[in-house]
């Protein structure tokens, strides 16, 4: 916990994130940030500190209450990718990467972060259910009055999630403007945000008051690029 105008936490060694919420995989591990910057994470170093799963600046959830609560944080410039090409784990999230249970982003700014390689998620990546052993883990991501600048990836150039029912994600009240999804392996879909309800019955969405200007998607979706069978999205008041 910080204060906006004078904490900074920079990563400096240049193969490195900044956090990693569970490193011991232990569970119940909940994790908040607030009012602090985080920049210079650059995941890319996977024989020894296990950038093989994604994030940046920080590396979070995979077990039961491993939440993860970003509150008045700015991300700027991190980076995840290593030499795998396409939609693969050391590529996801280039500032976050996050696996379930719940992902809460309020009054937070993400801007010039890259998910390298054509990897998924330039600001924020979330995947909905993770298996680890003892049985599923499932959740919901939330992202209010937040802003995504000038954020690169293959695929969800602000924000790419999944999410299963009855989990959700919720987009609200956030600005999303020159976002870029480039890729082609995989497709450039989404170039401010990616949605996919996984699962039978799938996830949902409500996604409303938001802005989107500028976004870039190399294939389709330069604001929203949603997927997935029956995937229930409500997109409202956007702009």
């Amino acid at each position: 916990t910080g204060t906006p105008a004078n904490t900074t936490i920079a990563q400096i060694d240049g193969v490195d994130r900044i956090f990693e919420e569970d490193y011991a995989l232990i569970g119940n591990n909940p994790l908040t940030i607030e009012n602090v910057t985080l920049t210079g994470g650059n995941c890319t170093n996977t024989t020894s500190n296990d950038c093989q799963f994604g994030g940046g600046a920080i590396l979070a959830g995979g077990l039961n209450s491993d939440t993860l609560t970003l509150t008045n944080v700015v991300m700027s410039n991190n980076s995840t990718g290593g030499t795998a090409v396409g939609d693969s784990g050391n590529n996801y999230g280039g500032a976050v990467a996050m696996e379930a249970p719940n992902f809460t982003i309020t009054n937070s700014t993400f801007s010039n972060n890259t998910a390298a390689d054509g990897g998924p998620g330039g600001g924020v990546s979330f995947v909905g259910v993770t298996a680890p052993a003892g049985g599923d883990v499932f959740g919901s991501i939330s992202i209010t009055n937040s802003t995504f600048t000038n954020n690169v990836s293959g695929e969800g150039g602000g924000v790419w999630y999944q999410v299963e029912a009855p989990y959700t994600a919720t987009i609200t009240g956030s600005t999303f403007t020159g976002n870029q999804a480039n890729g082609t392996t995989p497709p450039g879909e989404g170039g401010a945000v990616f949605g996919d309800g996984e699962g039978t019955p799938p996830g949902s969405a409500t996604i409303s008051n938001n802005r989107f200007a500028n976004n870039v998607a190399g294939v389709s979706g330069t604001g929203l690029y949603m997927e997935g069978l029956s995937y229930n999205v409500t997109a409202t008041n956007n702009w």
